[in-house]
């Protein structure tokens, strides 16, 4: 008995089941090499998304400011479009302290803090003199007459705190100064950012800013948990700019 003929329908799903299966395997296929490449590839790529924007290259690189030259090492650097050699008229940098370090797979917890109370990390603008008297200078001057005379405290180690006056166009600020013995030259000077009510106060509410080189002044920001040790850490700051501009 001769077999019976497939109807047209019953011809067409037996002439496709081949094409499907095979779309099917190529499929899974696909998706096998995906999971395994993520397996490989997935944590190196966390990794590197986790250090997206920092760079942890220590090769230090020379950058020169009006006549003033630096040696700087480009995982201190704060923004990617500045970690090049050469002329510029203004480099921004992030620093560890107290290792005085860039960023680093070790250090990275600590470049992503955003605890006020625990951050270690200091930041830098170096450009060329806006001013012929830097902070330190401009305590008789400027900030003498700034403060409220009447309002000054004087601290258990040392330091002095008063706050600036808004008529001279200061917001919630106070300034901190630590006198050196036998001078009217203050040997530490900042401005610090007030905490609000609410305590939501700027991560590194304080500033200094210094002269370096023969041309450029570095403006420094940092945390109030600095001014504990204002004489050492006055000395660390000094000591960086020195070494960062000599490229020691």
């Amino acid at each position: 008995m001769s077999a019976q003929a497939m109807n047209p329908s019953q011809e067409v799903i037996s002439h496709g089941l081949p094409h499907i299966v095979w779309r099917v395997f190529t499929a899974f296929g696909i998706l096998a090499v995906l999971s395994l490449a993520l397996y490989l590839f997935g944590p190196l790529y966390g990794e590197r998304m986790s250090h997206a924007g920092h760079s942890m290259d220590e090769t230090t690189l020379p950058i020169s400011i009006g006549s003033d030259s630096f040696q700087i090492p480009t995982n201190m650097i704060r923004h990617a479009n500045q970690r090049i050699g050469g002329s510029t008229s203004r480099i921004d940098l992030y620093i560890h302290w107290p290792s005085q370090s860039g960023y680093t797979v070790e250090l990275a917890p600590a470049f992503r803090e955003a605890n006020p109370k625990e951050i270690q990390l200091v930041l830098a603008s170096v450009t060329k003199r806006r001013s012929f008297l830097d902070m330190a200078d401009r305590f008789q001057p400027v900030y003498l007459d700034a403060i409220d005379q009447t309002k000054i405290k004087k601290m258990n180690n040392g330091l002095y705190v008063a706050p600036l006056l808004n008529e001279y166009g200061y917001v919630n600020e106070k300034l901190v100064y630590g006198l050196a013995q036998g001078t009217d030259r203050p040997e530490f000077i900042a401005r610090c950012q007030m905490s609000t009510v609410a305590g939501d106060g700027l991560l590194l509410p304080c500033e200094t800013d210094i002269f370096i080189g023969n041309t450029s002044e570095a403006k420094f920001r940092f945390a109030t948990s600095q001014l504990v040790e204002w004489q050492s850490f006055s000395k660390e700051l000094n000591a960086f700019a020195d070494r960062i501009s000599a490229g020691k």
